[in-house]
């Protein structure tokens, strides 16, 4: 298992302006090679812990506003996986926290 990295996604005019953490970012982006990502967002409030499950693409969600048209039209079609949600769930459980998945939700757009 590789590190745990804590990376912020800042304003979400990070993703199409020049700046030396968007230049940090793409390069990792190139160096790193990890076998699964996983996301934990605080774009998402909900009374358990959820998990999102899904071996299909990840759609994108926009939950901001008033923000160049451009920002809208990035998309990051991740590709999910029930394998990987299954060992976090697991992991989850044996620490004693409550928690579900959901099959359905998207990734914010920090993701």
């Amino acid at each position: 298992m590789m590190p745990s990295l804590f990376l912020a996604h800042g304003s979400p005019m990070l993703a199409i302006e020049d700046s030396p953490y968007a230049g940090f970012l793409a390069e990792l982006g190139r160096t790193l090679r990890p076998k699964a990502i996983v996301i934990f967002s605080a774009h998402w409030e909900s009374p358990v812990t959820t998990v999102s499950s899904t071996d299909g693409t990840y759609d994108t969600i926009y939950d901001f506003g008033g923000f160049p048209p451009e920002l809208y039209r990035i998309k990051y079609p991740a590709r999910g996986s029930t394998a990987v949600a299954a060992k976090v769930t697991e992991r989850l459980k044996k620490a004693g926290i409550p928690v579900r998945t959901d099959g359905a939700r998207g990734l914010d757009h920090g993701s």
